[in-house]
């Protein structure tokens, strides 16, 4: 799980590095359903820790 997050954390930093080199803004609609995916997974991550957490 903690690789799940920190997997995320990377990929959005990479990401924005790659768009800032490019000059994008990240705007387009591949970019938005890209970001949104990451960030579900992450907020999932965390939350099936939390239950795992406090169930174990």
């Amino acid at each position: 799980m903690v690789g799940l997050g920190v997997y995320t954390t990377i990929i959005i930093f990479i990401d924005a590095i790659t768009l800032t080199g490019r000059g994008d803004k990240g705007t387009d609609l591949k970019s938005k359903i890209f970001y949104s995916y990451l960030i579900i997974l992450l907020i999932a991550t965390i939350i099936l820790a939390f239950y795992l957490m406090t169930h174990n």
